[in-house]
């Protein structure tokens, strides 16, 4: 059963690196963060504006894009602009879940039928809200650093820390 493995959740953080596919394990990826990963089970994004760094080639690895019923755009979110807007401005994604977050916005109103985590800040956060919610409860934790901080891809071909 999927959700007795363990989580493998991979952020952009200093200790980033290379995630294989593998049947051992649950890959999650936090934003553009799939990057680093053969394969991903899971993508978490909230801000519209994450779609656009992400190609084809990348979106191709997902099978299961985690959004908000409300997402964020320009770091706002807006009552006339939820999760089915969101899917309608992203190409390739075929399958999604859909939880209610954090509202910081006048306005919205949460939809009552889906789980809710309101306590959440940011995309980490309520991808172990969810996870726990789904009944993982092993992770690993890959570029979710405690002193923050992002890697990046090398004109070389090797890992920055910015």
């Amino acid at each position: 059963m999927q959700k007795m493995k363990k989580v493998v959740l991979v952020g952009r953080g200093p200790s980033a690196q290379f995630v294989p596919h593998s049947d051992e394990y649950v890959t999650v990826a936090l934003n553009n963060s799939l990057v680093y990963c053969e394969t991903v089970d899971y993508l978490f994004m909230h801000d519209l504006e994450t779609v656009k760094t992400l190609d084809p080639e990348n979106i191709a690895k997902v099978d299961t894009l985690v959004l908000p019923a409300h997402p964020w755009i320009n770091e706002r979110q807006f009552p006339d602009f939820t999760y089915a807007d969101f899917m309608r401005n992203t190409e390739g994604f075929t399958r999604f879940e859909v939880y209610e977050g954090r509202i910081e916005f006048p306005g919205i109103e949460p939809f009552a039928w889906l789980p809710r985590f309101e306590n959440v800040y940011s995309c980490g956060d309520a991808a172990v809200a969810w996870l726990l919610h789904q009944g993982f409860r092993e992770f690993v934790l890959v570029g979710i650093d405690p002193g923050g901080g992002h890697a990046a891809w090398g004109s070389g071909g090797s890992w920055l820390l910015l």
